[in-house]
């Protein structure tokens, strides 16, 4: 009996220890270096938002931010790496919709489950793809070019940035929904396919806003509709997919701050609102528009609410369009 009482003691003042170690580690973060895991080759469009949030905390806490790029696997290698880390709050990554909520519908493994193994801290921006064809196609609205689908099927070609991105993904719904079948050709990047795009060797693709509006401006492609649910600033001429006859098409990318499960939670809103004052300083609205970006911002449960209506959505789609990757 004594020897039960005994370790009940001992297992009890282990567990105050530990309650109260968790809050005076939250009132003590940030005592050290912050690794912001950029999971894609630098340069990309996630770098300028890591930095501007990264500038942010140390702004705000004087403890120096890094950014660790770590591509590979469609930007999971950089996410499941975050999702090993240790959960207090120095090891955060700015990953996507692909990695967060797409692929587990696309990939029959994972390295890490989506739903248990990241504790969200905020959205940081949504960005939208937009149709564009090569102009010598002969249709110049996505009536017209659904009519032309209808009459080829599986004649006409899209090219994304790789299968599995909301490139391909943009198309996929657009098959769904039009009853049409484009040919998707995956390339290993945006450019790539974009090049061979305008070299006539495909005749569409879904692209971000921003990589497009270059090639517009210039007439080397023509643009056809937004695949979000407002039109973009940057083409305000252009129509949505909604308003080109399809209600219920909407395909945004999005990128958002993440960390491994179980960061305390006080450390969680120091992280989210940090970064949420930063989406919404003038520098951010400055970097945000230049990308032709929605602002994120919103409560980790917000974001953790809206990760999941998204794995739903991606998960119908690549279900009823069969897809499925290795």
């Amino acid at each position: 009996m004594k020897r039960r009482i005994f370790v009940s003691a001992i297992a009890a003042s282990i567990a105050t220890t530990a309650v109260s170690i968790l809050p005076a580690a939250a009132n003590e973060f940030p005592n050290k270096v912050i690794r912001i895991i950029v999971p894609s080759a630098p340069g990309g469009l996630i770098d300028p938002l890591a930095r501007l949030i990264g500038d942010a905390y140390e702004k705000a806490w004087g403890q120096p931010v890094i950014l660790d790029h770590k591509p590979g696997a469609g930007a999971m290698n950089g996410t499941d790496l975050a999702a090993k880390s240790t959960p207090d709050g120095y090891t955060l990554v700015i990953s996507a919709v692909g990695p967060l909520s797409v692929n587990p519908s696309l990939y029959a493994k994972m390295p890490y489950d989506v739903a248990k193994d990241f504790t969200p801290i905020a959205l940081v921006a949504s960005f939208q793809n937009v149709l564009i064809l090569d102009p010598k196609v002969p249709a110049n609205s996505v009536a017209e070019f659904t009519r032309l689908a209808r009459d080829s099927p599986g004649k006409i070609n899209y090219a994304s940035s790789g299968a599995g991105s909301t490139q391909h993904l943009s198309g996929e719904m657009y098959n769904a929904l039009a009853g049409i079948k484009l040919t998707h050709v995956p390339y290993k990047g945006t450019m790539p396919a974009l090049s061979d795009l305008i070299a006539g060797h495909v005749q569409g693709m879904f692209i971000n806003i921003p990589a497009a509006i270059p090639y517009i401006e210039s007439g080397k492609v023509k643009a056809l509709a937004v695949t979000g649910d407002t039109r973009s600033a940057s083409l305000p001429q252009v129509p949505t997919m909604k308003e080109a006859g399809f209600p219920s098409y909407s395909v945004t990318s999005w990128v958002a701050l993440v960390g491994p499960a179980g960061i305390p939670a006080p450390i969680v809103t120091r992280l989210n609102a940090e970064a949420v004052q930063a989406l919404k300083s003038p520098e951010g609205q400055k970097l945000l528009k230049a990308q032709d970006a929605e602002i994120g911002g919103g409560s980790p449960e917000q974001l953790k609410e809206f990760m999941a209506t998204e794995r739903v959505k991606w998960a119908k789609l690549v279900r009823e369009a069969n897809i499925k990757l290795e």
